[in-house]
């Protein structure tokens, strides 16, 4: 298994570093893009999407909404706002749960 590892690894850090450092403008952002829609296309399956077609169609959105942005970029902050609220609601909703429940276990009177 690290053998594989180390194998993809050399093939895959010249393209990354190519990238990285011989393109610019529209060409970087399309490398970029390329690469965070095969993210999302692994993520789709961790996200419990198992068929071939419900990833695809994932990695679809998630490639319309970077193209979406690159060509409105005055949306940036707003799809930036909307992540925070996203990601802080839960944060709120579970933090004075876990605090509940670091007060150790409900034991009925008596025991």
């Amino acid at each position: 298994m690290l053998k594989q590892r180390i194998i993809t690894a050399l093939i895959l850090l010249p393209i990354a570093l190519g990238g990285f450092f011989l393109l610019n403008g529209g060409d970087f952002a399309l490398f970029i893009g390329f690469v965070v829609t095969l993210g999302a296309w692994e993520w789709a399956r961790l996200a419990g999407l198992m068929t071939q077609p419900m990833r695809i169609a994932y990695a679809a959105v998630v490639a319309g909404a970077l193209m979406l942005l690159y060509i409105l970029p005055e949306l940036a902050p707003w799809v930036l706002g909307a992540a925070v609220i996203w990601w802080r609601w839960p944060r709120g909703w579970c933090l004075p749960t876990r605090a509940a429940a670091s007060c150790g276990p409900v034991r009925p009177a008596g025991c």
